[in-house]
């Protein structure tokens, strides 16, 4: 597993006290072991691009093949209350792409926890209202390169519609998309 957390680079010591406990509970959890942990800035986004070009092509999932699946995690999922199952969801979540993806091919699936924009006025941070108390963007993301079978195909959405399935049950009335859709569902002429 690999994570690239992209922070603001104007105050180092920030950085670092925002991921310790980030750092911390990683290097704590039982059977994952840290290869390696760094901090690289960039003075212009210019050289960020440039610095991640070669992670976005190996990781990031691209093309007109690409389907997404995705929940917008309010902020009540990180109180205490729902902590438990909001982890439990994501280990979930993991297993589930792991598991329904047949290994016949090279076909990355990822999933990227990216926030909502910085702006921070909530009647105008962004035009779908549910952005605007939403503290994660969860999505699951995949792809299959041209002539990958069609049952490949079908196994990859399968295990990101169900890797996305335990997030519905924390989070009711949705998606994170104003036309959240998957063309297996069973009333999906009802839903165009």
């Amino acid at each position: 597993m690999e994570m690239y957390l992209v922070l603001p680079d104007d105050d180092d010591a920030l950085i670092h006290n925002v991921t310790r406990d980030h750092q911390a509970y990683a290097a704590s959890y039982p059977g994952l072991k840290i290869l390696e942990n760094r901090y690289t800035t960039f003075a212009k986004n210019s050289g960020f691009l440039q610095g991640t070009q070669s992670i976005a092509d190996q990781l990031t999932p691209s093309g007109p093949h690409e389907v997404l699946a995705g929940r917008l995690l309010p902020h009540n999922l990180f109180d205490s209350l729902y902590r438990d199952p909001l982890v439990d969801a994501v280990k979930s979540g993991i297993k589930n792409s792991d598991n329904f993806i047949p290994r016949i091919a090279n076909i990355p699936v990822q999933i990227n926890m990216t926030t909502p924009a910085n702006h921070q006025d909530g009647t105008t941070a962004e035009a779908h209202p549910a952005w605007r108390n939403a503290l994660w963007h969860l999505i699951y993301a995949g792809r299959w390169a041209d002539g990958v079978p069609s049952f490949v195909q079908n196994h990859i959405l399968t295990s990101l519609l169900d890797s996305v399935d335990p997030f519905k049950k924390l989070t009711h009335g949705g998606g994170c998309y104003v036309n959240t859709i998957a063309w297996p569902e069973e009333r999906v002429s009802c839903a165009v």
